[in-house]
């Protein structure tokens, strides 16, 4: 199995497509998995429709034009992050530590 990192590289790397942004149905192609080599990913063509609420289509359209990039390249990196935030938290048991702008130091916690 691959490691975060190589999760990561392939959630930045993959070219997809996705549809639907206003009526908050998202189709995305070129899916990839937790795992997956690039090599993996590259061979891959596949389709995944998935249905989110339109608020969630909003927020990705919100993080793709803030961040001046694509919807497609917005999800993959929210792919990518949240399977490398999972690795280091309940795979590795490790933190993620927050430091405010008033210097306080918390706890980011997922459930």
């Amino acid at each position: 199995m691959s490691s975060s990192s190589d999760a990561i590289k392939a959630g930045h790397s993959a070219g997809s497509t996705i549809s639907g942004i206003a009526s908050g149905s998202i189709a995305v192609g070129n899916s990839i998995q937790i795992g997956d080599s690039l090599q993996d990913i590259e061979n891959k063509n596949e389709l995944i429709q998935v249905s989110v609420p339109v608020e969630v289509a909003r927020v990705l359209k919100w993080l793709a034009d803030n961040q001046k990039i694509t919807p497609e390249l917005a999800l993959q990196k929210a792919i990518a992050t949240e399977a490398y935030i999972y690795d280091i938290t309940k795979i590795q048991g490790g933190q993620i530590l927050l430091k405010t702008k008033d210097n306080t130091i918390g706890e980011i916690t997922f459930k």
